[in-house]
C-alpha cells in the first residue's frame, strides 16, 4: 500500500510539472505556447529547407537559456511567464553566436576570417500567462563586401610588382541586430571586438593600372577609425608602406543600398621616388560611382 501510494504521488508530480492543470496551479507557474516567427527584412533566407538556430534566454537568468531548432516558417515553444530575448541566426561555418554577440573566427596571424552569408537577429519580449502568444524575429543580412580599388597614376606606376594591405577598425564581434541594416538604424554601429582584414590586390587587365581588392565583413568598429595599410613591393627592390585614413568612406557601409557592395575607389600619384599623394577618392556602390 505504501509502495503504491508513493508511485500516484509520483505520478501527480509528473503531471503536474508537465500539464500544469489550471485548477491546481498559480498561472504564473504554468508554462504557455509560444509561436516564434522569423521576419526576413529586406533579404531572404540562404536556404528554405535549411534549419535555423533559436536560442530563447531568459532576462533575468541568462545562464538557463535553451536552443531549439525552427524552420524559415516559425516554431512553437513553451516557456513560464518572464521576459525573454529570442535570438535566431543560420548556422553558418566561421561564425560563432553566444547570447546576441556573433563573433567572426580569426586566422593565425590575427586577420579576420572572410563570414560566409547569413541573416540573424533577436528582439526581446514578455511571455505573459496566455498561451497562443506570438513573437517576430527581425532577420537582418549579417555581412556584406567591400571592394577597395586604387588607381595609380604616375612616374613610379611602371616599378609597381604587387599590391598587399590590410585595414583595421573592423568587427571581430558585435550585437546581432547590428548588421545591414541596423535595428537601431545608427550609422556606424559599435564593435565588441575590433581587428583586421588583409587585402590581397589584383591588378585590372583590362584597365592598366588599376588594382582591386575584396574582403566580406561583418562590420566596422563604428566607435573607431577605419585605417587602410598599403605595401608596394617595386622592381627596384624596394617595399613601400603608405597609412591611409578610410573611416568617413565607411560612414554609410552599414546603412545605404546594403544589397549590393560597397567601393571605396583611391586615385594615387607615385612619382619616380615612390612618393604616393592622394589626389582623389570616391566611395558608395557601383552605380553611385558612375554617377559620380
Amino acid at each position: 500500500m505504501q509502495k503504491l501510494l508513493k508511485k500516484v504521488l509520483l505520478l501527480c508530480l509528473v503531471v503536474g510539472a508537465t500539464s500544469c492543470i489550471r485548477g491546481d496551479f498559480r498561472l504564473e507557474d504554468c508554462s504557455y505556447k509560444i509561436k516564434v516567427n522569423l521576419d526576413f527584412i529586406n533579404t531572404k533566407p540562404l536556404d528554405e529547407d535549411e534549419e535555423l538556430v533559436l536560442n530563447v534566454i531568459p532576462s533575468e537568468d541568462p545562464e538557463s537559456g535553451k536552443k531549439h531548432t525552427t524552420t524559415v516558417d516559425g516554431t512553437e515553444v513553451e516557456l513560464l511567464p518572464d521576459e525573454y530575448e529570442f535570438i535566431a541566426h543560420e548556422p553558418v561555418d566561421n561564425i560563432e553566436v553566444t547570447g546576441n554577440t556573433v563573433t567572426v573566427e580569426k586566422n593565425p596571424d590575427g586577420s579576420i576570417k572572410e563570414p560566409p552569408k547569413f541573416n540573424g537577429g533577436s528582439i526581446i519580449e514578455k511571455v505573459i500567462p496566455k498561451n497562443d502568444q506570438t513573437v517576430d524575429v527581425p532577420m537582418h543580412m549579417q555581412v556584406r563586401d567591400l571592394i577597395v580599388v586604387i588607381k595609380f597614376k604616375g612616374e613610379g606606376v611602371p616599378y609597381i610588382k604587387t599590391i598587399d594591405g590590410n585595414l583595421d577598425g573592423i568587427a571581430v564581434s558585435r550585437h546581432i541586430n547590428d548588421g545591414f541594416e541596423p535595428v537601431s538604424m545608427v550609422k556606424r554601429p559599435k564593435a565588441t571586438e575590433k581587428g583586421f582584414v588583409l587585402y590581397e590586390f589584383e591588378e585590372n587587365k583590362e584597365t592598366s593600372n588599376e588594382f582591386q581588392g575584396i574582403n566580406t565583413l561583418l562590420g566596422i568598429d563604428g566607435e573607431g577609425k577605419q585605417t587602410l595599410s598599403l605595401s608596394l613591393d617595386t622592381s627596384l627592390g624596394i617595399v613601400k608602406d603608405y597609412t591611409l585614413d578610410v573611416t568617413s568612406s565607411l560612414d554609410d557601409f552599414h546603412t545605404v543600398d546594403i544589397h549590393k557592395p560597397w567601393y571605396i575607389v583611391l586615385e594615387l600619384e607615385l612619382d619616380v621616388k615612390l612618393e604616393m599623394t592622394l589626389e582623389k577618392w570616391k566611395v558608395g556602390t557601383e552605380s553611385d560611382l558612375i554617377a559620380q
